[in-house]
């Protein structure tokens, strides 16, 4: 019985030191690390926005001017626009007017005088403005529209085309 009664007691100390050691601290922490997706987004708001009509016009007219297009940035991040055109059924955009090519350009900022901006087809998209801020940064601009300077089409024919914007994360 001795053994037993040694084997008894050796078990209690054991289970009294594993419990003595099990026991916890008042307080503990569990540290957390949460990283953001990239949002990037951008919204284009006006009068002219989601059509500008410009209606008839004729070969070789005045140019006819959009009015302010807001460009916002709807991301988390700070973010690059740009912006481009396509060509119009039977007509393509190009940098000056001429048979069947049509011009459209951009003017960032007020005065909107200087439209520098020169869209090309939607497979060269230019830069409209850079490091737009996060959160609804923007970027107000207007579009110049000048006509072909003669046309192969003829009258009443409706030439459609898109202009888009793009954001991408400023890097």
């Amino acid at each position: 019985m001795n053994k037993l009664a040694i084997f008894v007691v050796a078990a209690m100390g054991i289970c009294c030191l594993v419990v003595s050691q099990a026991q916890a601290d008042t307080t503990d922490a569990i540290n957390v690390t949460v990283t953001l997706t990239d949002s990037i987004s951008v919204a284009l708001t006006g009068d002219d926005v989601p059509t500008w009509d410009i209606g008839a016009i004729e070969c070789g007219g005045t140019p006819v001017v959009s009015t302010v297009v807001t460009a916002t940035n709807d991301g988390n991040v700070a973010e690059d626009f740009k912006i481009e055109g396509e060509d119009a059924n039977s007509w393509t955009i190009g940098a000056s007017a001429d048979e069947d090519v049509f011009v459209v350009k951009a003017a960032v900022g007020t005065p909107y005088e200087t439209f520098s901006i020169v869209l090309e087809n939607g497979t060269t998209p230019v830069s409209l403005d850079t490091s737009v801020a996060m959160y609804s940064g923007e970027t107000l601009f207007k579009l110049q529209y000048t006509p072909p300077s003669s046309d192969t089409v003829g009258g009443s024919e409706s030439h459609g085309f898109a202009i888009t914007v793009t954001a991408s994360k400023t890097t």
